[in-house]
């Protein structure tokens, strides 16, 4: 693919998406510097491509350059607000920073955007749990199998946290409806909660 757009370069001027695709096609390789000089260049055509603009936040992440990825992800949303893995991204690197009232408010703005992303409402709850809010946690993840009412992985979770919370007797249907979905997916609460291999209750 990288290549072919190469290629395409010797009959026609480059467009700022086709550099923007490159990077992401080098960003896919794990060529993350190789990445970022055609993210830029995307960019200096049209400073107005978000995508491009996140690309580099992306590859930055990817580096665990979190700090410096928040600044390209930012102006991502600056540009397109309304894009949901943009505000994604953005709650995972406050997260990783340890901001968590910032992950928040950008884990909110996902759920308005795209609730029925799974993903979204496990991150969520995560987070939450992190700042010590167990019972927001589990509301949340309930919350999350209302939109997302076949995701074996929620049903998992919200057994973890019913369980977190010392309340085993009522664990056991949540857990009973994520193995009925999903029975390879068993492990994952090993992985909440490793205790939880010795515990025959």
């Amino acid at each position: 693919a990288i290549e072919h757009y190469k290629m395409t370069f010797e009959f026609e001027q480059p467009e700022a998406i086709s550099f923007s695709n490159i990077g992401e096609c080098y960003e896919k390789l794990n060529q993350l510097e190789e990445a970022r000089v055609y993210y830029k260049k995307a960019t200096k055509l049209d400073p107005f491509l978000s995508v491009a603009w996140f690309g580099i936040g992306i590859t930055l992440d990817m580096e665990d350059r979190h700090f410096e990825a928040l600044h390209y992800v930012k102006k991502a949303i600056e540009l397109e607000d309304s894009n949901p893995e943009f505000w994604f991204a953005l709650g995972d690197l406050e997260s990783k920073l340890g901001n968590h009232g910032p992950a928040e408010e950008a884990y909110k703005k996902v759920l308005e955007l795209e609730p029925d992303d799974a993903a979204i409402w496990l991150d969520y709850s995560a987070l939450l749990v992190e700042m010590g809010r167990l019972n927001d946690a589990l509301e949340t993840v309930a919350e999350g199998i209302k939109y997302n009412p076949d995701d074996a992985e929620l049903y998992d979770r919200l057994t973890y946290h019913l369980i977190l919370q010392g309340n085993k007797r009522d664990a056991y249907f949540p857990l009973q409806s994520a193995l009925e979905k999903d029975f390879s997916q068993y492990t994952l609460l090993y992985e909440y909660e490793p205790t939880l291999k010795d515990d025959a209750g």
